[in-house]
């Protein structure tokens, strides 16, 4: 996994890596899957998010696309995050997409893999 997000120059903490159990990577098409130990709960600055144990998607330069198995609490309700793409690296954000909108949060944020709960 951490060989696939510098290739993509994706940063290391987009997924809780210690858990990862299982992972495969279509080189051609750039689909993705990877098996967690556990599900779990990781806080990046205000955003919560949650780890399914199955997680799949697409990757390209600099984005994940067609993702499943994480999903982001907005209020009350869990929506999935359906991709997410790292904007220029000078301006240091990332750019998670969930249900119709997108929610920014640093790059920072995202330099180690997330402290996952239960």
């Amino acid at each position: 996994v951490s060989k696939m997000l510098d290739s993509y120059n994706l940063p290391q903490g987009m997924f809780p890596l210690p858990l990862v159990t299982d992972f495969s990577l279509d080189e051609e098409d750039g689909s993705f899957e990877m098996r967690l130990s556990r599900s779990c709960y990781a806080k990046l600055e205000e955003e919560l998010l949650w780890y399914g144990e199955e997680i799949k998607g697409k990757v390209r330069s600099s984005r994940i696309e067609d993702l499943s198995g994480v999903q982001a609490r907005e209020l009350l309700v869990w929506l999935a995050v359906k991709g997410l793409h790292v904007d220029d690296p000078e301006t240091g954000f990332v750019y998670l997409e969930i249900g119709l909108t997108y929610s920014r949060l640093s790059a920072q944020s995202f330099q180690e893999p997330p402290p996952c709960s239960d």
